[in-house]
């Protein structure tokens, strides 16, 4: 890709082509990034033995361009003949989130929510910052339920996928915000269970809709001042630094969020009864509540919503 860019602003004209040439510039920044990265990666995760175990997929891909004229398409194709390999079979999605080795007690639901700690008054600013790094991290579950939505919702404008795509990073960063303040602090995170029922339920209980609103009802009760806001304070009173940079940043996506959660989730939701009722319960002014832990200023946790929501939807 980087040799296909390249290439164009060597051959385009500049002054006719500015505006191609200049977006081309952009891009080869973020590429060089992930070329550097990559090659990085590659430096620390594969030895001699696994590059040899990788040698026919690595030629199978080589074939692949040479057969397309380069990934731009303007070299001159090598014909060859390329068996299917994954694509012979019809690609079917599995929405069931998976996690890997360092994941330890993934079904464990019984984790006392951050919340608790993180609204008592009990507890200093300090330690509720590590709380909050445990949030953060947690929400690795948010892409694992968002991909799903985006992956089985069809035929949306490119919009839909720009602004779903977008809020899917934010959140992936969310949790290495997570993880990145845990190493700054030396704390092992793989020691503490980070479980994964609430994209698992989310993911195989409800529709891609339903699981849209459920998100939308909890970045919108992210708003008042004792959600975000309480959390950046919390995190600037504790005098951690990177805490209240995280915190700020996290604060302003999830403002994003409640806006592109308010608009698509509206303009999704089928004119049907159970629709209906999921207007009501998530997108009007005062829903019903949801049943709370009495801790000051305690809002329902993502676990709440999504064992509680699909009851009510029937």
């Amino acid at each position: 890709m980087i040799a296909s860019l390249q290439r164009h602003i060597q051959d385009t004209n500049p002054l006719a082509d500015a505006p191609t040439v200049r977006l081309c510039k952009f891009a080869l920044l973020e590429l060089n990034e992930i070329q550097d990265y990559g090659a990085r990666a590659v430096e620390c995760l594969i030895d001699p033995a696994k590059r040899q175990a990788s040698a026919e997929w690595l030629q199978l891909l080589d074939d692949c361009l040479k057969a397309a004229g380069g990934l731009d398409g303007v070299s001159e194709a090598v014909l060859k003949s390329i068996p299917r390999q994954h694509s012979s079979k019809p690609y079917v999605y599995d929405k069931t989130p998976k996690r890997d080795e360092r994941f330890q007690d993934p079904y464990n639901a019984g984790v006392k929510p951050p919340e608790a700690f993180l609204y008592s008054e009990k507890y200093l600013p300090k330690p509720k910052t590590l709380m909050m790094y445990y949030k953060r991290l947690r929400e690795i579950d948010v892409p694992e339920m968002m991909s799903s939505i985006i992956t089985e919702t069809k035929g949306k404008p490119w919009g839909y996928y720009l602004d779903m795509t977008r809020q899917l990073w934010d959140e992936a960063r969310h949790g290495m915000m997570g993880e990145v303040g845990f190493a700054k602090d030396n704390v092992d995170w793989t020691k503490i269970p980070v479980n994964f029922t609430w994209s698992l339920n989310l993911n195989t209980q409800l529709t891609p809709i339903e699981r849209h609103a459920v998100l939308y009802f909890i970045e919108q009760g992210l708003m008042p001042k004792t959600g975000k806001r309480f959390e950046w304070e919390v995190a600037v009173a504790s005098g951690d630094a990177l805490s209240g940079l995280f915190q700020d940043y996290d604060w302003a996506d999830e403002v994003l969020h409640a806006k592109i959660g308010a608009r698509l989730v509206r303009q999704g939701l089928p004119n049907s009864q159970g629709s209906h009722r999921l207007r009501r319960q998530v997108l009007v002014p005062n829903p019903q509540p949801l049943p709370r832990v009495q801790t000051k200023g305690f809002h329902p946790t993502p676990q709440l919503v999504a064992r509680d929501l699909p009851g009510r939807l029937r």
